[in-house]
């Protein structure tokens, strides 16, 4: 039941929650029953006092008149702090809410990303990078000639070397594509020997016919500025091929799948 139902709110209500939300939504509706209640408890007691005033003359009472008014003013003044109160309270878990959900969303994000990083840290330095929606990405970079692509991050090891891929047209002939290796910061790169040394492929996978992949080696260069200790999150000299594929043959011989 309504705390107002003393002044004509007669909501039922089967909660502490209705109650709250009841009281915060009908705010105004109660406020304008106690105005009525005490305006109509004025109006009776003036009314009474009329007659009697007619039919006979009252024993004088010290202060005696007062105490309905003092009464009324004292309920509304207890009304008034129970509804700051809940309008407080109900504020307060309207912030703590927001708060747990900003959390819940950054906890989401970050076991997102721990699903998609961790198995390229087991990879042992194979990164399968599935470059979708080609000819979107491929006319981006017709053009505008400095857009590029980065392939996800990817390991050596565990405590291993971190890199990435990068793809754009090449500068030397935008027939072809380029495809470069980028070294990044990583966690253990303090426990590592530099420069890096190895041998690095690439192979471009024929979705169909495994015998037309296409798939280059090299070995790193250790005298290179693309293989020296990064200092910042990804070293911009990058190493590979300049012109690695022709454009026309990836449309012509079959490469894409799904556009990808």
């Amino acid at each position: 039941m309504c705390t107002f139902h003393n002044v004509g709110c007669n909501t039922q209500l089967q909660s502490i929650h209705q109650l709250n939300a009841h009281l915060n939504s009908q705010l105004h509706h109660h406020l304008q029953l106690l105005s009525s209640a005490v305006s109509e408890g004025r109006k009776g007691r003036t009314d009474a006092k009329a007659q009697e005033a007619q039919l006979w003359e009252p024993p004088p009472k010290q202060g005696a008149g007062d105490e309905p008014e003092d009464s009324c003013k004292t309920l509304m003044k207890s009304l008034y702090e129970r509804i700051v109160l809940l309008e407080q309270s109900n504020r307060e878990q309207e912030i703590q809410i927001t708060s747990l959900r900003a959390q819940v969303g950054r906890l989401t994000e970050e076991n997102e990303n721990l699903k998609y990083d961790i198995p390229l840290q087991f990879c042992n330095g194979v990164c399968v990078w599935t470059f979708d929606k080609f000819h979107e990405k491929y006319s981006s970079m017709t053009q505008d000639h400095q857009r590029c692509f980065y392939s996800p991050s990817f390991t050596t090891a565990y405590v291993g070397y971190k890199f990435c891929a990068r793809l754009k047209l090449s500068t030397l002939n935008s027939n072809y594509l380029a495809l470069l290796i980028h070294l990044k910061q990583g966690q253990f790169d303090r426990a590592l020997d530099w420069p890096f040394s190895g041998r690095i492929s690439f192979t471009l996978v024929h979705p169909t016919a495994p015998e037309q992949s296409i798939k280059e080696t090299m070995m790193s260069r250790p005298e290179l500025e693309a293989f020296k200790q990064p200092t910042q999150d990804i070293v911009l000299r990058g190493f590979g091929y300049t012109e690695f594929v022709l454009v026309s043959d990836i449309f012509s011989k079959g490469f894409l799948e799904n556009d990808s």
